[in-house]
């Protein structure tokens, strides 16, 4: 009886040190991707600071309150892309009057998510896995959906499996398939998938295609 006990002890001890290791291995990745994409974003905000007063005037950065690991909420950031105030929370697809053609530029080559690596510097983000949602909407899926609540376990990404293959997700069949694709890519999450995701919102951000 002893032995066995000693046995399962040593097992999940090896297990944490072995989810702690892949743990440190992806921050590491993370900031390494952060601080390789750091450029960009300093580049493409010094670019907005000087076009934003002609064709999209107002502040550059937007701040929202998203749901991150485990239920916690934090600021993420993105470059603005609307006018004007609403009076509650609406998905994008219903706010197109508040977009201009300069802003929509933005959106659809995902250039606006580009402050997200700050939030990945931050370590409130990492680089691949489910994107994180406004608390309004957080709760309204998790009435609706029940695995929802699992993507809390996961700290939410830049960019998913879901994401790429889905798109912008504003019911509740297009979240679900989403969930469906982000659950497989924490089952089977290898470099190979991985390197998959990436390549694919290049592509997004290159073609602009995909819902926003």
């Amino acid at each position: 009886m002893s032995l066995v006990l000693i046995r399962t002890v040593g097992f999940y001890t090896t297990l944490e040190r072995s989810n702690a290791t892949r743990l440190g291995w992806r921050r590491l990745l993370d900031l390494a991707f952060a601080m390789l994409c750091l450029p960009c974003l300093l580049f493409l905000g010094l670019c907005l600071l000087i076009l934003n007063p002609i064709w999209n005037p107002g502040a550059l950065i937007y701040r929202q309150q998203r749901i991150g690991l485990r239920g916690a909420t934090f600021v993420l950031f993105k470059f603005r892309t609307m006018q004007g105030q609403t009076s509650r929370p609406k998905f994008a697809s219903q706010e197109k009057a508040r977009i201009g053609c300069f802003a929509d530029f933005l959106r659809r080559h995902r250039l606006d998510e580009l402050p997200q690596i700050i939030n990945v510097l931050k370590g409130e983000m990492t680089v691949i896995g489910p994107r994180p949602e406004q608390p309004f909407f957080e709760q309204r899926y998790a009435n609706c959906l029940s695995i929802y609540a699992q993507r809390r376990r996961e700290r939410p990404g830049l960019t998913s499996l879901g994401q790429v293959r889905v798109g912008y997700a504003d019911d509740v069949s297009s979240m679900r398939r989403k969930l469906a694709f982000d659950r497989l890519y924490r089952r089977q999450r290898n470099p190979w998938l991985s390197l998959y995701v990436l390549w694919r919102t290049v592509c997004v951000m290159w073609t602009g295609a995909g819902g926003r």
